[in-house]
């Protein structure tokens, strides 16, 4: 039994195997939105939540990429397809064929329900078939082909499984003059793809089946040794398919194939997630996620990019033992990013990214201050706010009047001097030795007082004869 969470309550599942699926949603300023991958059937959910791909009509719709690639050894061939009707007859997946020479992965060949083909040929045409109802209708599916000129087999993966292989019939491939297609044949009415085709990757060398499963699910560089085109149909716009393997074979998109949901990035293996709970007392839990794996796009995303504060969701999904999505995928966490961390040991990158609940804002104070600027892009030419940056860091008191202190009085120190009048006598004898009391006023000037210190002045004077 698993319980499994739906929107507003939980719901217990029984089934023989349920499986879970995780998806970490995070978006940067100058890339796309980046998915970090979790357990269970990612595809299917990237189909859910709107993965960046091209659905195509089945009428005439294809991605024409000009006569490049006639792959005459050794290569693997890749791609994520979703086909509602498989049993629907010759639907081209990938293909560089012109009926005499060449090659393609098909689905439903010979109307066969959920076949899986990988056919080639020089005059005679050898085919690699998978079981019927490998290929199961609206569900996602990563389908490779491997030819191995070297082992002289053809083998088949789905999902990153073995489902077929063939021994002694990789004759040495003949080039032709035909485009690199994807999506339906150029040759003949009834070769059209009509499903979503995303993350076409074509390898000049044998690919492993680990190496397959391994990077089934994560979104390439683009310089991996041997990957000689790689189309991950992340323009969600605009009838350009850009070739992010160093070939730069762009395609171009030919009848109308339509663009899917937004742009996804796969970036890494998650390793788990630190315990979240819900709470109806407005607490700020915030969650850690740790990833590991070949994620060297989201370590130049970290080192380059502002990531604080960007967005970040958690979604969760569970599918039956079918990989069918049993209940539509909920939001588990959402908040924003505040740390990454990178590290590496040499054999592993790991990195882990702390977040914060959307609840944080509740318990941070607002800082935004309105300023002169913000009021010139309201009302330009209004200059009321320009005072506003002369009062950064003063104190204003307000209500309190600005009262100057009294200043301080004036006082005089009474004294007693002796001095020597100047003679009237004109032999010059000695003037006549005075002996006064008083005090020097704020003006430097004498005030004679009598002998209490009060001036002279103010009781009439010196008295003369």
């Amino acid at each position: 039994m698993v319980r499994a969470l739906t929107a507003g309550m939980i719901t217990e599942i029984t089934a023989p195997s349920v499986r879970l699926a995780f998806l970490v949603e995070m978006s940067f300023p100058s890339g796309p939105l980046n998915l970090w991958t979790g357990y269970g059937n990612l595809p299917s959910l990237l189909d859910i939540l709107g993965a960046s791909a091209l659905r195509f009509d089945g009428q005439n719709d294809h991605v024409d990429f000009g006569d490049v690639l006639d792959l005459t050894g050794s290569f693997t061939l890749e791609a994520r397809i979703n086909i509602p009707d498989p049993g629907r007859s010759g639907q081209r997946i990938i293909v560089k064929d012109d009926e005499a020479a060449g090659w393609g992965l098909s689905v439903g060949d010979g109307g066969v329900d959920g076949l899986l083909r990988f056919f080639h040929r020089d005059m005679i045409t050898v085919t690699t078939d998978s079981p019927s109802g490998t290929i199961v209708p609206n569900t996602t599916h990563r389908v490779s082909v491997v030819f191995d000129a070297g082992a002289d087999t053809v083998t088949l993966y789905v999902d990153g499984t073995q489902e077929a292989q063939t021994t002694g019939q990789t004759a040495a491939l003949t080039s032709n003059a035909n485009s690199l297609s994807v999506g339906g044949a150029i040759l003949g009415s009834d070769k059209w793809t009509a499903g979503i085709i995303d993350d076409v990757r074509i390898w000049n060398v044998v690919r492993t089946q680990p190496e397959i499963d391994t990077n089934k699910n994560l979104e390439l560089g683009g310089s991996e040794t041997g990957l000689v085109g790689y189309w991950k149909f992340n323009e969600a716009a605009g009838v350009l398919a850009a070739d992010s393997s160093p070939s730069s074979f762009d395609g171009t998109l030919v009848g109308g194939p339509q663009w899917v949901g937004g742009p996804f990035v796969g970036a890494g293996q998650l390793l788990g997630f630190s315990g979240m709970r819900e709470t109806t007392a407005g607490i700020a839990t915030g969650v850690t996620i740790t990833l590991a794996g070949e994620i060297s796009s989201l370590i130049a995303l970290a080192l380059d990019e502002k990531y604080s504060l960007r967005p970040v969701t958690i979604w969760l999904a569970a599918f039956d033992a079918s990989d069918a999505v049993i209940a539509d995928p909920i939001i588990i966490f959402k908040g924003k990013a505040d740390v990454m961390t990178i590290q590496s040991s040499g054999k592993m990158t790991r990195i882990t990214l702390t977040c914060e609940s959307d609840l944080i804002k509740l318990q941070r104070p607002n800082q935004r201050r309105y300023t002169n600027e913000d009021q010139l892009t309201e009302f330009p030419g209004d200059l009321g706010f320009e005072f506003l940056a002369g009062l950064q860091g003063r104190t204003v008191d307000w209500g309190i009047p600005d009262v100057k202190e009294p200043a301080a009085q004036f006082e005089a120190e009474v004294v007693t001097r002796t001095f020597e009048e100047d003679s009237d006598d004109e032999s010059g004898g000695p003037g006549e030795v005075v002996t006064e009391t008083g005090f020097f006023d704020e003006a430097g000037d004498w005030v004679q007082t009598d002998a209490e210190g009060t001036p002279l002045s103010q009781i009439g004077g010196d008295d003369e004869d």
